[in-house]
């Protein structure tokens, strides 16, 4: 599977926008996508990177499930980089033309200059 990055920021900014009242499970996510595997990937993903976390509640039939999901802290500077759709739209063109890799030094780099 390839790494969807629009597809990981919403599942960021669903996670931010979300208040605490709610617990947030992979199944939270299953309206970004048509393919729910895709998206429990992508989360499996976002907690391999330590921008969230999230209890592994793996069994048959699912082979990505988590629940209590949130950010960690650097899941929250990561998404204040790429929150505003006017700098990720940007950024993504940026990194395209130069052929660079989707690295948080890369996007660091990139709103610092930007700023």
């Amino acid at each position: 599977m390839r790494i969807n990055h629009d597809l990981m920021r919403e599942i960021l900014r669903l996670i931010a926008d979300n208040d605490g009242t709610k617990d947030i499970s992979t199944s939270t996510f299953y309206k970004l996508h048509d393919s729910e595997r895709l998206v429990g990937y992508h989360v499996h993903l976002l907690i391999e990177a330590g921008f969230i976390k999230g209890y592994d509640t793996r069994c048959i039939g699912y082979q990505y499930d988590y629940d209590c999901i949130e950010l960690t802290y650097q899941g929250q500077l990561y998404f204040e980089y790429i929150e505003n759709d006017t700098v990720w739209n940007k950024l993504k063109n940026f990194i395209k033309e130069k052929s660079l890799p989707f690295s948080i030094a890369v996007i660091e780099a990139y709103v610092k200059q930007s700023l």
